[in-house]
């Protein structure tokens, strides 16, 4: 995209001028030039004297005059062809993968003699310089942000989307629900959750019992609301599938649904529940080892949690005013205290 000259630099002597064949304003590509340059010389000057071909035009393969002349003729080589312009038309994505497999970043550029170079975080990747990289035997430490900057001859440089590699640990064999009632009253709505699985993408819930049992709302987190109907009975199994880089899991837990008069009440000889009526805190002892759920005056669930040790703390002070069930589960038993918030 270069425009041609049309004059050189006066001197005392002389003055001249250029004019070029084809007569391209900005110079093209794929095309040889000639440069005629007529050379001027001032009063007092004459070009008398000067031989054939005598002068010398930079980047010109061939150069001609007549004597005692000052038209010279410069021949220069063929433009170079014209360089596309440098752009990325499908980016890089990212992905998960688990440990030890394999995964590869692709990008897809356009333009003239173009280069590559990969970057992990902020830094060049030794040797990356096509228009791949691929993660071998990944390990946790692959687990990073990655990009492509893509050169190319028109001296544009262009960076791609930074895309995010996960590398999984594969999911443990043995798997169970961390906090999951396994007997429940009809009627009754509860919080149940699956943890301790690292780079699940997905988790599906469901119950063996539509026709019976059913979640309120859709959910795809490790966590869910469990409603049983008034009418529902006898035995279900919940479970949740987990879609993870490493494979699918499916974590299952049975359920019982007992009407209140059928649920063995659990002894908890030492558990006290003070202050009651409470305000901002409950302390809860002698209950350690238990699965506690508090439940509000529609028999919603508003508050569980695991109980390890034999003195622990409630945090009520986002709680309504009002009456509240304390249900303590543990080994399939049940024992219930009433609560009031003021």
């Amino acid at each position: 995209n270069a425009t041609p000259i049309t004059t050189i630099t006066e001197t005392g002597q002389y003055t001249g001028t250029v004019s070029w064949s084809p007569a391209h304003n900005p110079f093209q590509g794929s095309t040889q030039y000639t440069a005629t340059i007529t050379l001027t010389p001032k009063a007092g000057y004459k070009l008398d004297g000067i031989p054939a071909d005598y002068f010398t035009v930079a980047g010109a393969i061939n150069v001609t005059n007549a004597a005692n002349n000052g038209v010279i003729t410069a021949v220069f080589p063929t433009t170079r062809a014209p360089f596309d312009p440098t752009e990325i038309v499908t980016q890089p994505t990212g992905g998960n993968v688990c440990m030890d497999g394999n995964y590869t970043f692709n990008v897809e550029a356009n333009g003239t003699d173009l280069t590559y170079q990969w970057y992990k975080g902020n830094t060049p990747i030794q040797g990356a310089t096509t228009n791949s990289l691929t993660i071998s035997n990944a390990t946790t430490a692959d687990s990073e942000n990655y990009r492509v900057e893509v050169s190319g001859a028109d001296g544009q440089t262009i960076s791609s989307n930074i895309v995010q590699l996960k590398v999984a640990k594969p999911l443990p064999e043995i798997v169970c629900f961390e906090d999951c009632p396994k007997t429940v009253m009809p009627g009754r709505t509860y919080l149940v959750n699956v943890s301790g699985y690292e780079n699940v993408t997905k988790y599906t819930w469901s119950y063996s019992k539509p026709e019976v049992d059913f979640f309120y709302g859709v959910t795809t987190g490790n966590s869910t609301h469990v409603h049983f109907a008034e009418d529902a009975t006898g035995k279900g199994i919940l479970s949740v599938d987990m879609e993870h880089a490493c494979g699918n899991r499916t974590v299952a837990q049975e359920i019982t649904v007992y009407a209140p008069s059928g649920i063995e009440e659990l002894n908890l000889a030492g558990l006290k529940l003070f202050p009651n009526p409470f305000r901002n805190e409950v302390r809860i002892l002698g209950a350690e080892g238990c699965i506690l759920r508090i439940l509000n005056a529609s028999g919603a669930v508003v508050y569980t949690r695991k109980l390890t040790n034999p003195d622990e703390s409630i945090p009520t002070g986002n709680f309504t005013d009002g009456a509240y069930i304390f249900q303590f589960e543990k080994e399939g038993k049940v024992k219930a205290v009433k609560g009031m918030k003021k």
